[in-house]
C-alpha cells in the first residue's frame, strides 16, 4: 500500500508539475518539497493540505 508521500509523488510526476511551482504556491522550501517527494521525510497534515490546495485537488483523492 502506498503512503501519502508516494501517491503525491506519482500524481505530480504524472501531471508534469514542477517542484518550483509547488514552492511558489505553498511557500515551502525547495528542500522540504524535494525531501517529501524523494520519500526521505514525512509530510505534515498542514503541508499536505497546502500542496493539495496548490494542485487544486481534493485531498481525498490520495486516500486509500
Amino acid at each position: 500500500m502506498m503512503g501519502v508521500n508516494e501517491k503525491l509523488k506519482k500524481y505530480i510526476e504524472e501531471k508534469g508539475i514542477k517542484q518550483a511551482f509547488l514552492c511558489k504556491e505553498t511557500g515551502m522550501s525547495a528542500d522540504s518539497i524535494s525531501r517529501i517527494l524523494k520519500l526521505t521525510r514525512k509530510i505534515t497534515a498542514e503541508e499536505f493540505l497546502s500542496i493539495c490546495n496548490a494542485l487544486k485537488v481534493d485531498p481525498r483523492i490520495f486516500a486509500d
